[in-house]
């Protein structure tokens, strides 16, 4: 792993967590395909409803919180994943990103998402929005509405 291999990866749209960590690295070392590493359970970010948490490298625990785990940059916010204890920073400008992607599963509503602060709570419908239909699920509710009638 080299500053600038990591800072390729990371203008990809890998992220900056996973640039660094030595679990991506050996998959590269490996040849597996795309991004993926040698982690053994599914890991990855808020958006896959994670917190890193196999992650091995050279960042320390307090990091996660202090920096944006899209782009590196200092964070504003801090994200709580339902059981998890980790806390994911993430910068106000995908905090915005963030919303826009509308995740498919809001299993836990009310998993708090706090300022870095530490003065305000959110919920991950403030923050994101109510959740919104899939395609998917548009399609399969016309299919059954067709069939009914």
């Amino acid at each position: 792993m080299n500053a600038d291999r990591v800072a390729v990866y990371v203008a990809q749209g890998v992220s900056p967590v996973c640039a660094v960590c030595l679990r991506f690295w050996r998959g590269r070392e490996f040849g597996l395909p795309g991004t993926r590493c040698t982690a053994v359970d599914d890991c990855g970010g808020p958006i896959k409803g994670d917190t890193f948490h196999e992650y091995e490298g050279p960042m320390s625990e307090g990091r996660f919180s202090d920096w944006c785990f899209v782009c590196a940059r200092e964070s504003k916010y801090g994200i709580l994943v339902s059981g998890r204890e980790r806390i994911v920073g993430v910068c106000e400008e995908h905090v915005e990103y963030l919303r826009s992607m509308q995740p498919v599963h809001r299993d836990t509503p009310n998993v708090p998402v706090v300022l870095k602060d530490g003065q305000r709570l959110v919920t991950v419908v403030q923050l994101l929005g109510p959740r919104r239909q899939t395609l998917w699920e548009r399609i399969a509710e016309t299919e059954k509405e067709l069939a009914a009638s």
